[in-house]
């Protein structure tokens, strides 16, 4: 379920694990916030409850695509944890300070910044030359490059970036969609 900016409590938790009265459940977690709490409520629930720990969505996207209802559940539970990261991606944000990269380059309050590997790797004043610049840097030998537009980027409603990326980049496809994310503008997958 989706709890938005308030962390669940324990209690919700176990409610929400007990509602669905099945044997098995699988539940991934990508806030650390959160997993003391999921972990305490597992250990509450009715049912057998497996915990994915990761620290983005982008991964529990993977592990959704690799779900088989042909595997029991320890063959699932396998198949899921070896897909985790499977997909590359990299976050876009607005800085909401002044800060320097690993490698000494700035990035100034309102500036937009990409993440790759937890590494600041790109910023620029324009979000669309950052998105530009990402995806010339980071595309290897993908093909579809989807874009997970962020509650932040809703402001953006007069930025419609898949027509501009298919002209920037036409030997790839693109598709985009409603991400929620709430520190992301977008988050770029490459697959």
């Amino acid at each position: 379920f989706c709890y938005g900016k308030n962390k669940p409590s324990v209690e919700r938790f176990v409610k929400e694990l007990n509602r669905l009265k099945t044997k098995n459940i699988i539940v991934a977690a990508d806030d650390k916030d959160i997993l003391m709490a999921l972990k305490y409520a597992a250990s509450l629930s009715k049912s057998n409850v497996h915990i994915v720990e990761s620290n983005n969505v982008i991964s529990l996207i993977s592990m959704v695509m690799n779900i088989s209802k042909e595997l029991d559940i320890t063959n699932t539970l396998e198949s899921v944890m070896n897909s985790l990261n499977d997909i590359r991606f990299c976050g876009i944000a607005r800085a909401v300070r002044n800060t320097t990269t690993e490698n000494g380059k700035k990035v100034n309050k309102n500036d937009f910044f990409t993440i790759y590997n937890g590494k600041i790797i790109l910023s620029d004043k324009n979000i669309e030359t950052l998105i530009i610049n990402s995806i010339k840097k980071l595309v290897k030998e993908e093909s579809l490059i989807t874009i997970y537009k962020g509650i932040p980027a809703k402001k953006d409603k007069n930025l419609n970036l898949i027509p501009k990326l298919k002209k920037s980049f036409p030997d790839y496809e693109f598709e985009e969609y409603y991400g929620g994310q709430y520190q992301y503008n977008y988050y770029i997958t490459f697959e």
